[in-house]
């Protein structure tokens, strides 16, 4: 029994999503806590996500696919002691890659 070209396309098509979705597990909000709080080398109580752009961050060339928006500490020591920008990094909710880790050009 063969099978139609348009029911093989669809087999195939359905197995390579499951593919995709087991080689690269799309990251939800506890997983971009966890990529971020590693990132960073603190704990996920000190950062703070976003599932949309908060309205205080500028960030210029931002990635256009969507991403979780995650404020963490800078890390340096200094972050009582100065006035600043916050740490803000991104991490895309396709696949958990940290697509920024810098300033979220907030200060002012």
């Amino acid at each position: 029994m063969a099978l139609s070209r348009k029911s093989l396309t669809s087999n195939l098509m359905q197995l390579l999503r499951r593919l995709r979705s087991c080689l690269f597990p799309r990251a939800n909000r506890q997983r971009a806590l966890h990529i971020a709080a590693k990132a960073c080398k603190c704990n996920s109580k000190w950062l703070t996500i976003h599932g949309t752009r908060p309205d205080s961050c500028h960030l210029y060339n931002a990635p256009t696919e969507p991403c979780w928006f995650v404020y963490a500490p800078w890390g340096d020591g200094k972050d009582g002691f100065m006035l600043r920008s916050s740490r803000i990094i991104l991490i895309s909710k396709f696949n958990g890659a940290i697509l920024y880790d810098g300033s979220a050009n907030d200060e002012g």
